[in-house]
């Protein structure tokens, strides 16, 4: 098995040996749930353990994530996710048929994310941006910016600059999508 083979050969997880009440927390006024669709990062940002550890980012599928949200919404009327990826938004196409499932099963969720890099947010035109709207998307939490001073963005490995980064907040303004940063002090 190729490591993305075996992660979406697995079955959905245990969730009756458990009470799920337990496991949801409030959201803007949603019950919530953390739900992981990826393991790893591809990336070798100067401070992660993940780059000693050799961590590789894999992938569910966009249809085993899909799945696996629609069987929390349907057995325990779950409606709000908090995906916990180091990097959801690695694999912009994944993203698109996540985003186009989820509309097309007629899952009326919220989600949000808390991974995504600075470097990823450019390559996400209006389009995109409009089809994350659609299918429930509701916030950027834990933006990898890191730090205010290109030097030390250089420094981390973060590969963008932060002249342009400034324009991200106007796009997603636009789209009326909170976003949240991570900086390292």
């Amino acid at each position: 098995f190729h490591p993305a083979e075996e992660i979406n050969s697995y079955r959905l997880p245990a969730y009756h040996l458990i009470d799920i009440k337990n496991y949801l927390f409030d959201y803007n006024g949603l019950p919530t749930i953390y739900l992981e669709t990826s393991r790893g990062c591809n990336h070798n940002c100067a401070f992660c353990s993940n780059v000693p550890l050799k961590n590789r980012w894999v992938p569910m599928s966009a249809e085993y994530s899909v799945n696996n949200i629609e069987f929390l919404y349907n057995r325990y009327n779950i409606k709000s996710f908090h995906l916990i990826d180091l990097d959801f938004f690695f694999d912009l196409e994944r993203v698109r048929r996540f985003c186009r499932l989820l509309l097309e099963k007629g899952l009326k969720v919220s989600w949000h994310n808390q991974g995504v890099r600075v470097a990823e947010m450019f390559d996400m035109d209006d389009e995109f941006v409009q089809l994350l709207k659609e299918s429930g998307f509701r916030e950027f939490e834990a933006i990898g910016t890191e730090s205010g001073s290109q030097r030390i963005v250089d420094l981390m490995g973060k590969q963008y600059k932060i002249e342009k980064a400034v324009s991200l907040n106007r796009k997603f303004a636009r789209h009326k999508i909170p976003m949240r940063y991570n900086f390292m002090i």
